[in-house]
């Protein structure tokens, strides 16, 4: 294996549903009272948000204390209540990310809630976004159609990202637990804040799921294996998120001691370290996203290192790395969605190499950069995938390296919640007509058939973030009632999709995603040659 290894009749009616179920249910009767749904009390005070013709959205309310001064580099802080009733119109800052975003106020969640309101509490899911644990925002992924489509309540936060969500450093840890887990604690804060104020939406606190992409993805898994989150939510979704996405304690604390030094701060574990830290502009810190991409065009994603931050195990939130803590059964046992695309890596080969570098791989380079990614196992992955079996040498890259850092972790990541008793379906989405128009460029030489079902393209189908087609709309249609009813009942079966059975371990079937042709198939572990992945030995 590798190295640690989205009329006025109907009004009146609606209105009149809307009063007979506040008499069940005391946060709408309030509402009802005052005829204004705009206004929703939370634990910490009245916010007024926007009511369109189908849904409600509450944008910009903060779950946590603003981590700026002393609160930097601090699990989060209880929000200070606020009195009269707080505009939540607009989304909140985004955390500090590269040069884009610079203010550290961040912590903030939008709620979107169907509109007429419901007579009885509705599942509630919370949305975790990706970024390979340096970028990303809720801003960017409003859930409007999850909310009004599946008819649940729909939550997107922010959480600390890049160092400020997961630097560890020896200082860091004297003082808390919590050093190099800042974003996932953020997280946590965000899930308990929407279980103690769900029902003020209109939301069940007893029917949560969470559900993430990419480092969201990761993130959703890191959840499952966190004890904290023991009975905080009650089903889970991930998509293309390697769970392997993390350091160890100390490997993460090395790479914080060197920010550190680089930053003119000490290394040691004392006040004085951690003080200046604190102290550093948010521009020491920067990490651009193209770096990330640029660094990690191919299988040494499969690498924890290759990412700058990613969370810290070893610690009381991650006591295990999460492959461990699936294989021995030491994980919140709720039903799990796990998936992958079929092409996840064209993108990250695409941006890396054909924009990045201005040229595609060539057959020359092919051969070195396996040596280079793979070391002592690159005679045999040069062997499993020539370059006479695909069109181009960045074809034949992104697949192999698909292969080995998505696709076949994913498998055996839900061949160990299966194996533990635990209830799982499993996905590939394997549309190959992406929405995503950054993804339609003509300069991408070294992908004469596309991108594909790549990494991301899922996202557009269950987030209004992209054009879709009629036969896209479709398939929307369809993911999204897959995903909700999974959450209102941890099957995502509903009448009019074809049907998705159970994984089981002995057949590796799952639901294949594909526009007018979704279906069932037991092809992905050859397909994506995972016995040959798990047969090589560690590399050295």
């Amino acid at each position: 294996m590798l190295k640690n290894t989205r009329a006025d009749l109907w009004t009146a009616v609606s209105s009149g549903l809307m009063l007979i179920g506040a008499l069940c249910n005391p946060t709408l009767a309030t509402a009802a009272a005052s005829k204004d749904f705009s206004i929703v009390n939370t634990e910490n005070g009245s916010v007024e948000g926007t009511i369109e013709k189908d849904h409600r959205r509450f944008l910009g309310i903060p779950f946590a204390a603003p981590p700026v001064g002393d609160l930097r580099f601090v699990a989060p802080q209880p929000v200070k209540s606020w009195h009269g009733v707080r505009k939540a119109t607009h989304f909140g800052h985004s955390c500090p990310q590269g040069t884009m975003y610079t203010d550290e106020d961040c912590l903030y969640l939008n709620v979107f809630t169907p509109y007429p309101l419901s007579n009885k509490p509705l599942p509630v899911m919370v949305w975790i976004y990706g970024g390979a644990y340096v970028m990303g925002s809720a801003a960017t992924y409003p859930p409007v159609k999850i909310a009004t489509e599946g008819n649940v309540i729909a939550v997107a936060m922010n959480y600390r990202v890049g160092a400020f969500g997961f630097l560890a450093h020896p200082a860091l840890a004297a003082e808390s637990d919590a050093s190099g887990n800042y974003g996932l604690l953020d997280q946590q804060a965000a899930i308990t804040w929407v279980k103690r104020n769900a029902r003020a939406f209109g939301g069940d606190p007893n029917n949560i799921t969470i559900f993430g992409e990419s480092a969201g993805g990761a993130s959703v898994c890191a959840q499952l294996t966190s004890p904290a989150m023991a009975g905080q939510f009650q089903k889970a979704i991930i998509e293309s998120g390697p769970c392997y996405m993390v350091k160890p304690r100390d490997v993460a604390e090395a790479y914080g001691q060197n920010i550190a030094s680089e930053n003119g701060c000490p290394t040691t574990a004392d006040a004085a370290a951690a003080d200046c830290l604190r102290k550093l502009p948010v521009s020491a810190f920067a990490v651009p996203g193209t770096e990330i991409i640029g660094n990690t065009g191919g299988g040494s994603l499969a690498d924890p290192n290759a990412f700058p931050y990613t969370p810290t195990t070893g610690t009381s939130v991650l006591p295990l790395d999460p492959p461990t803590a699936l294989a021995t059964g030491q994980f919140n046992h709720v039903p799990v969605i796990v998936g992958s695309n079929h092409d996840e890596m064209r993108l990250f080969t695409a941006v890396a190499f054909d924009l990045l570098k201005g040229a595609p791989i060539t057959a020359d380079q092919y051969p070195s950069l396996i040596q280079t990614t793979y070391t002592s196992n690159a005679a045999a992955v040069l062997s499993q995938y020539p370059l006479t079996s695909y069109a181009t040498p960045d074809l034949a890259f992104s697949a192999l390296s698909t292969d080995s850092v998505f696709s076949c972790p994913t498998l055996s990541g839900r061949q160990s919640l299966a194996q533990n008793g635990n209830v799982t379906y499993a996905y590939e989405f394997a549309d190959e007509n992406t929405s995503l128009p950054v993804l339609k460029r003509a300069d991408l030489a070294g992908f004469p058939e596309g991108l594909g079902a790549t990494h991301g393209s899922e996202v557009p189908f269950l987030f209004p973030i992209a054009y879709l087609n009629p036969a896209q709309k479709r398939l929307s249609h369809q993911m999204i009632g897959y995903w909700t009813h999974f959450a209102k009942t941890g099957n995502p079966n509903f009448s009019g999709a074809p049907a998705w059975p159970q994984f089981d371990t002995s057949q590796n079937n799952l639901l294949s995603l594909v526009t007018d042709a979704t279906h069932v198939t037991t092809d992905f572990a050859s397909d994506h040659q995972c016995a040959f992945w798990a047969g090589l030995p560690p590399q050295k």
